[in-house]
């Protein structure tokens, strides 16, 4: 009697797990790969005087118009005209647009910018203008003119260009007024026609943060042109090749659900100003999981916490029943949504791609900027 009891106990305990497993189903594994190229630049472009004459001359303004959000800067670049190389620009890595609590910086920002010499000719006085003054080479790094330079003891660069900075919450649009108010000082001198570009951010900071220039090091042959001669083409067109959406992926939400109905499009579609606030803003899941939570249409909820940058993979498990399905969302950028437009079969194994759409305006096809697939 004893000899057949200990085969029975072992065989209903292997029944009870083998029915526990298979009461949680199969295990699948969703995996997001992000195939966006990475670009320096969210905006970039060009200024100039209007008129016949190009550049901006002492009284005159000019402005600058841009989107922007939090961790995003604004860097521009123009010569100071009555020189060989010496060119206004902000310290990098650029003009921080919105304070840490998220405010848009506003009103004069003049002590932003800074008078740099590139270090390719040897500086003239401006007093006396460049006509009968030497032209020579030097071979050196970019630095900053803070005062005297050997030749001429320079007003602050604040004193000579203003800067007032507005912002439209509607729109989330900046506009950069920038005035030569080198007329108020001693040398009067014209800006050249320049170059500006606002950053593309991830995780609060540029995404580089020495765009146009590094001091202490040579300058590149392109902004060499802008200070030496004012031609800000060559500057230009480097940073439009670098100028592109930054697509990193939110933190991503995935959900094994029971009947026809995808519950969270239904909750993102309805509750947008509400449950789904947070992320859309912060990447922060909480809410929007809690939603789905209580659904009682929904049998488990998966999240991937965390960013997920051009280049970079990431993933999540899940079990799942014949006849379940699956259902996912990221946000890409700040107000676009990457999510599944048809019932996706939780246990199948293949790339789903088609299955995506990326909700905003101007945005790429999911198969320019993503892969999804299970396995």
């Amino acid at each position: 009697m004893k000899k057949r009891t200990l085969p029975l106990l072992l065989f209903a305990a292997l029944s009870a797990l083998l029915a526990s497993c298979n009461s949680e189903g199969e295990k699948r594994t969703i995996t997001f790969e992000n195939i966006s190229s990475v670009k320096d630049y969210a905006q970039s472009g060009t200024f100039q005087a209007e008129g016949s004459n190009v550049e901006v001359m002492p009284g005159q303004e000019i402005q600058i118009t841009f989107n922007a959000m939090k961790g995003q800067t604004l860097m521009f670049a123009t010569m100071y005209g009555n020189s060989w190389d010496l060119f206004f620009a902000p310290q990098n890595p650029g003009i921080k647009l919105f304070e840490s609590n998220g405010n848009p910086v506003t009103g004069d920002i003049s002590d932003q910018v800074k008078l740099w010499d590139a270090g390719t000719k040897k500086n003239n006085d401006p007093r006396r203008g460049k006509k009968g003054q030497p032209r020579e080479d030097e071979d050196w790094q970019v630095t900053e003119i803070n005062g005297k330079d050997g030749t001429y003891d320079y007003p602050s660069a604040g004193e000579m260009m203003k800067l007032n900075l507005a912002y439209d919450a509607a729109d989330s649009r900046f506009t950069l007024t920038m005035r030569n108010n080198t007329n108020a000082t001693k040398v009067q001198t014209p800006f050249s026609t320049g170059v500006w570009a606002v950053s593309n951010a991830f995780d609060g900071k540029p995404v580089n943060e020495k765009p146009l220039f590094d001091a202490g090091q040579k300058a590149g042959t392109e902004l060499v042109a802008l200070a030496e001669r004012g031609n800000n083409q060559p500057l230009a067109d480097k940073l439009a090749a670098n100028t592109g959406a930054f697509t990193a992926l939110s933190p991503v939400i995935v959900v094994v659900y029971k009947g026809d109905r995808n519950p969270l499009a239904a909750t993102i579609a309805n509750e947008m100003n509400t449950n789904t606030q947070d992320w859309a803003q912060s990447g922060n899941l909480d809410n929007l999981k809690k939603a789905m939570e209580n659904n009682p249409d929904v049998k488990s909820v998966h999240t991937i916490s965390s960013f997920t940058k051009p280049g970079e993979t990431a993933e999540t498990s899940y079990n799942a029943r014949p006849g379940e399905k699956i259902a996912f969302a990221a946000m890409m950028g700040h107000s676009s949504i990457m999510q599944n437009n048809t019932p996706v079969d939780a246990l199948q194994r293949n790339n789903i791609t088609s299955d995506i759409s990326i909700s905003g305006n101007d945005m790429p096809r999911a198969e320019q900027v993503v892969r999804v697939s299970i396995k």
